[in-house]
């Protein structure tokens, strides 16, 4: 390898400080072998394994949903990932009795019985205005500024679990919500740029998108009041192979998006 990793004499072995450094590299590779060892012999078995994912409509445009849909079945392609598309608390039903493997879901107050979670990010309400609005000409919209706004949003009775902690806190200062039937944030995006009204606005608008449309400017809310959190969620104690891989996968492209700033 070019370096000592250990350190040997008559008394005792102990770890050099390459070594040291090492170390955690290789116990995640023996790991990684371990589970893909597993997976082989399972596929053996029984054949291509099923992984079975699910998310909520309004979460198509999600970029890490995106990401994981892309990459996960280039790094396994022995795992046949279907996807399903339901309501959340469908989802959690389906989590809960195992006929479902991995939801991505927007944080409760209260975490779902009988399920680990992963938060990913936390994901803040910013408002996407007409560049031709008053609001447009200030860095950011002040709570006072809510009152009377009019703006069209996700109807809450399409994803409640997501309009409570992010629109919600809106229209308790006084914003005026005129309920879109799009469930793709996408989709109401563009139709708030043809109609030249205000909307909601999450990560889901890249920064390529708003220097595509040009006469809408993205404009974050004081204190930050409208935001919740990013998950993945399984069942407690899931042995599915194909499912550990996933969050693992899942839990090292948090970990490297986590790191690239530092590493900057």
């Amino acid at each position: 390898m070019g370096f000592r990793l250990l350190d040997r004499n008559s008394r005792h072995v102990e770890l050099t400080v390459e070594g040291e450094r090492f170390l955690p590299s290789a116990r995640e590779i023996i790991d990684a072998s371990e589970v893909a060892s597993e997976l082989v012999r399972e596929l053996r078995c029984g054949g291509s394994r099923d992984f079975r994912l699910g998310y909520p409509p309004y979460m198509t445009d999600v970029p890490e949903l995106e990401n994981l849909i892309e990459r996960f079945p280039k790094r396994y392609p022995a795992v046949s990932m279907n996807v399903h598309i339901g309501l959340a608390s469908s989802l959690i039903v389906e989590l809960q009795h195992r006929r479902l493997d991995v939801a991505l879901l927007i944080a409760t107050e209260k975490e779902p019985a009988g399920l680990d979670t992963l938060k990913l990010r936390r994901i803040y309400t910013d408002l996407l205005i007409p560049a031709e609005h008053p609001l447009a000409r200030k860095p950011r919209v002040a709570l006072a500024d809510l009152d009377g706004l009019e703006m069209w949003t996700p109807a809450r009775h399409q994803a409640p679990a997501f309009f409570d902690p992010t629109i919600a806190p809106l229209v308790a200062h006084g914003a005026v919500i005129r309920p879109a039937m799009n469930p793709s944030f996408i989709g109401l995006v563009h139709s708030a740029r043809k109609n030249r009204v205000i909307t909601v606005a999450f990560d889901s608008l890249s920064p390529e998108d708003e220097i595509a449309m040009g006469d809408m400017v993205v404009r974050p809310l004081e204190d930050r009041i409208g935001w919740t959190d990013l998950m993945l969620a399984r069942a407690n104690g899931e042995t599915n192979v194909a499912t550990n891989l996933f969050w693992e996968f899942a839990d090292n492209l948090l970990c490297s998006r986590q790191a690239r700033p530092e590493a900057a």
